[in-house]
């Protein structure tokens, strides 16, 4: 398939420091609500952004890495991901793959789960938040970096947001098999019934797992790691968690049974589940993760691979426009 960037000009304004903005739409996100919602955004922006700025759309998987990287070659240092969290996370290593420390990460959540948006304080309201592309804040975050393994290949990739192992790498490999061409409310509703069938059919594994050099051995249900606050369907999985501390955060759920697991995921929009005797929670820098059976890797929403797999922070690794 071509990948050649194909921009659209769209309007052009007095430049500053931001202008011209790359706008990468995932016309998928949300169910392929963007896609249809997409021209009346266009409307506006044209009307009200008071920027200069280009847009190009995502045609496949993966697809927003690549034009995220031949937008930077071409000069564009503000680059905005207009999608979820999965199309956020593309842009995101686009530009830390190319190691340019100029280039800026913009976020406007179309999609149908945002938790970095949320976790960043950005409006879901994409009106409100291409309003503030204008005169943005600037803020340079963490980051996550995995190594993990893909058809018998070692990979490495970022995530800004979160990650996971278990259970809820489990139900995003499900449903990553399901046709999402069914807007935003259906694809919600769809994800809570795959869910429920991760549940059903999941087991705990057996790990070996290291954080920061320390080596034990458990039988865990999930482990999340996370640099944001929020995750899914805005949980709040790690209440303490800050964006730009230098560090990652862990919450490992042990060997809880499914009962178990159902009274714990309501608390966890309050984040008082980390409050459970079988929740353990820490602050980290490094964590490896070991087993002698299979188990599926998840980061920032989107399936990646599968372990044995590594997380490391990088502190303050990309800037962020809030």
């Amino acid at each position: 398939m071509n990948q050649k960037l194909e921009y659209r000009f769209i309007i052009t304004v007095e430049m500053n420091e931001l202008s011209p903005l790359m706008l990468i739409v995932n016309p998928a996100a949300g169910g392929y609500s963007t896609k249809r919602e997409w021209p009346n955004i266009l409307e506006h922006l044209k009307e009200h952004l008071g920027l200069s700025f280009n847009y190009c759309e995502t045609a496949y998987p993966g697809h927003a890495i690549s034009l995220a990287k031949e937008a930077i070659t071409k000069g564009y240092r503000f680059l905005v991901a207009v999608g979820g969290d999965g199309t956020v996370n593309e842009v995101a290593n686009g530009i830390l793959s190319t190691r340019n420390t100029k280039t800026m990460l913009g976020v406007v959540a179309t999609g149908g789960e945002c938790c970095f948006a949320d976790s960043l304080g950005i409006s879901k309201d994409y009106y409100k938040a291409f309003s503030g592309l204008g005169s943005p804040k600037k803020r340079k975050i963490d980051v996550g970096a995995i190594r993990y393994m893909y058809q018998g290949q070692e990979k490495e990739r970022y995530f800004v947001n979160h990650a996971d192992i278990g259970f809820g790498a489990e139900a995003t490999r499900r449903w990553s098999h399901i046709s999402q061409k069914s807007g935003r409310r259906l694809a919600l509703a769809l994800r809570f019934a795959v869910a429920a069938r991760s549940l059903l059919n999941h087991r705990n594994i057996t790990l070996e797992i290291e954080i920061d050099g320390k080596t034990s051995q458990m039988r865990s249900c999930e482990i999340i790691v996370v640099n944001g606050r929020y995750y899914a369907n805005k949980m709040l999985v790690a209440p303490s968690a800050k964006l730009d501390d230098g560090l990652l955060d862990i919450v490992v759920l042990n060997n809880v049974s499914k009962l178990e697991l159902l009274s714990i995921v309501p608390r966890t929009y309050s984040g008082t589940y980390i409050r459970h005797p079988k929740v353990v929670t820490s602050l980290v820098k490094s964590v490896k993760i070991r087993s002698l059976e299979r188990f599926y890797v998840e980061a920032d929403g989107e399936l990646i691979g599968e372990g044995p797999v590594s997380f490391t922070v990088l502190p303050a690794a990309l800037t962020v426009a809030t």
